[in-house]
């Protein structure tokens, strides 16, 4: 009976001894010895089998890892002990020839930005896949903090303006992302309850988010995201943002309810719309903008204005001549300028929206502002031509004829010589009658 207790006594202290050692059974399988040298933390965090791996694989090299295997090391280091044993394993898979210095470079940025943990940033799809042009995009753009933490992860963890960054030409820049960037938070808790947001941001939808940020006050910004005061219209090379901006939301759904529909229309007869990411604008108050009812402008890169003053401006005709203008966006003889835009209102109501008939003949290339008492005159009698030669020509070679002109600064016998080039041949004796009687007889082709 002693030998038999002296004998259990041993087995219990060789067991004990085996544990100390780390060599005791547990759940049925060895557990190899914890080696000494600068992976010992490593070994043990990793545990056998995912050790066991390590060591088989290529990049480890035997204890020398190559530069991507060491740095993969290091990756898992930082994991730490809050990683679960899952997370060190896809490590592993997801990094089988060791991690690179151009992806270990964007993950511990992007952990110091967007708030990530180690193992969040190194399993996420968008940098396993390794770094496309996106994704380096947003991460240069970036080092300029452009971004919230919240935004950063949206950009790249769901791609959310890689649209804006795949439009030609592409949309995504650090004016745009430093714009969306500098909407408060308490506007970002507004706008990721919208419906377009969850699925990713559009060239458009970046557009939208750009015209809010130029408002001086968040009440102004809540006012046009909360009251839906915006409109994604479908135009042929994609969405076009618009946004009206008014304290009476009543005003501003009139406005997009009116110029939604008109906006194909308008691009079906004159061409793709010019900087279509860019957007559109409609400015709605009671004052007069530069002694007018209703105006259009706008400055190079930046988005079309439509000033609305009156109620006669949300008229259709009116309407489409406004929305006509931020088409045709280049310097064109004032004849032109305003005569097109009558010519695309009389295409689309079959009126015209305003101007007389004028007198005299039209200045072939004469520039004038709003203030000048000619402008009315110019601009009727533009009008009144362009007019009667749709009538003539009819509105499939007009629309050929505007498509050439628009996209390009032109002089008046530029213009004039594109319409006669446009007219089929058994109109252009005609035409040229007509310009005979609108023009003075030395500028007629």
């Amino acid at each position: 009976m002693v030998k038999r207790l002296a004998l259990a006594a041993a087995v219990i202290l060789g067991s004990a001894l085996l544990t100390a050692c780390g060599g005791a059974k547990a759940g049925g399988q060895s557990r190899a010895p914890v080696t000494a040298g600068p992976y010992r933390d490593i070994q043990a965090l990793a545990g056998p089998a995912l050790w066991d791996q390590i060591q088989k694989a290529e990049w480890f090299g035997g204890g020398s890892p190559t530069p991507d295997g060491q740095r993969l090391l290091e990756a898992l280091r930082d994991f730490g002990q809050l990683a679960t044993p899952e997370q060190r394993r896809l490590l592993l898979e997801k990094y089988p020839d060791g991690l690179d210095s151009d992806r270990e470079s964007a993950a511990h940025e992007y952990e110091k930005e967007a708030g990530r943990t180690p193992q969040e940033t190194l399993l996420a799809p968008w940098l396993v896949d390794g770094l496309d042009g996106y994704e380096r995009t947003v991460l240069d753009l970036q080092t300029g903090k452009v971004l919230p933490a919240a935004v950063l992860r949206r950009a790249l963890e769901d791609g959310a303006f890689r649209a804006a960054y795949d439009a030609s030409p592409p949309f995504l820049d650090a004016d745009f992302l430093h714009a969306v960037g500098a909407l408060p938070p308490t506007l970002w808790n507004h706008i990721a309850l919208q419906p377009w947001y969850t699925d990713g941001v559009s060239d458009a939808e970046l557009s939208l988010l750009d015209m809010v940020s130029v408002l001086n006050y968040s009440g102004e910004q809540l006012n046009i995201v909360d009251n839906n005061l915006y409109r994604f219209v479908s135009l042929k090379e994609g969405p076009f943002a618009v946004v009206a901006d008014s304290r009476d939301v009543a005003k501003a759904r009139l406005a997009l309810e009116t110029a939604t529909p008109i906006l194909p229309l308008v691009e079906a007869f004159a061409g793709p719309y010019p900087d279509r990411p860019l957007g559109l604008w409609f400015e709605i108050d009671d004052t007069r903008q530069y002694g007018s009812e209703c105006f259009a402008g706008g400055v190079d890169g930046a988005a079309a204005e439509i000033f609305l003053a009156t109620p006669f401006c949300f008229q259709r005709g009116p309407m489409v001549h406004e929305i006509a203008h931020t088409f045709f966006r280049n310097d064109y003889p004032t004849w032109f300028a305003e005569g097109v835009a009558e010519l695309v209102a009389f295409h689309l109501t079959g009126a015209r929206s305003g101007y007389g008939p004028g007198k005299g003949l039209i200045d072939l290339d004469l520039h004038l502002r709003l203030a000048d008492d000619r402008y009315y005159n110019e601009s009727s009698l533009g009008s009144k031509f362009l007019v009667a030669a749709y009538q003539l020509l009819g509105p499939d070679v007009m629309s050929r004829f505007v498509q050439q002109v628009r996209p390009r600064t032109m002089k008046g016998k530029q213009i004039l010589d594109a319409l006669n080039a446009a007219a089929p041949v058994d109109k252009r004796t005609a035409l040229r009658s007509l310009m005979a009687a609108s023009f003075p007889p030395t500028v007629v082709p």
